[in-house]
């Protein structure tokens, strides 16, 4: 009876592990993820802009993890025809 209750217990704990795991490493990917994608977006802006360009706008969307968000960066690096137009939206945006 005791045995059992160990093993069942030994067993709880060891899928409770399991998915703490599953979901620590969904967290790590997303942030990669974003991440990544922030990467991309400022090259994007160093090779439309520049690379002082690029720069601020590693530093503007540094902490910015709502994806929709990261898209709308995204459709203005394609949209604006200069850099300061870019960072007037950035303004905008984060007021």
């Amino acid at each position: 009876m005791l045995a059992e209750t160990v093993q069942e217990w030994t067993a709880e704990w060891v899928e409770q592990g399991r998915e703490e795991g599953r979901e620590e490493g969904r967290g790590q990917g997303i942030e990669q993820g974003r991440a990544e994608e922030r990467a991309l977006l400022c090259r994007q802006a160093a090779r439309k802009f520049d690379a002082a360009a690029a720069q601020r706008l590693a530093a503007a969307i540094e902490k910015v993890a709502d994806p929709d968000r990261l898209a709308q960066v995204g459709d203005w690096i394609i949209e604006c025809g200069t850099a300061a137009d870019l960072f007037g939206r950035l303004s905008d945006w984060s007021a």
